[in-house]
């Protein structure tokens, strides 16, 4: 599946929220196997938010944070970054296998790539 990082970002609450669940023992093997690479690659992008943060940002009593005079650049190469599409191996997970676990309106919109009816 090749899907842009903002979006596994995105899904990253929500699947955790379903892989805390009690699920029979094949579901939750492909939930953990799936998430996986999606861990590592926002392991990564964490990393490269962190540094663009450093990039753009001032120091003010030990926290950094974006300086406000760079806040267009650091949202421009933000985007970018989070447009940047990766390569994922995902076996999809039918909405019938996670029947019983309560989500949101919100967290099940960003599921849909994830999740077959």
């Amino acid at each position: 599946m090749k899907i842009a990082i903002g979006k596994l970002f995105e899904a990253r609450g929500a699947l955790e929220k379903i892989q805390s669940k009690d699920l029979p023992a094949n579901i939750s093997f492909r939930l953990a196997k799936n998430i996986k690479p999606i861990t590592q690659v926002l392991e990564t992008f964490e990393a490269s938010r962190v540094a663009l943060v450093k990039k753009y940002g001032i120091d003010e009593n030990g926290v950094t944070r974006v300086a406000p005079d760079k806040i267009p650049q650091f949202k421009e190469e933000f985007d970018k970054l989070a447009a940047e599409e990766v390569e994922i191996e995902w076996q999809p997970i039918s909405i019938t296998d996670i029947a019983d676990v309560k989500l949101s309106t919100f967290e099940a919109s960003h599921l849909e790539p994830f999740i077959t009816e």
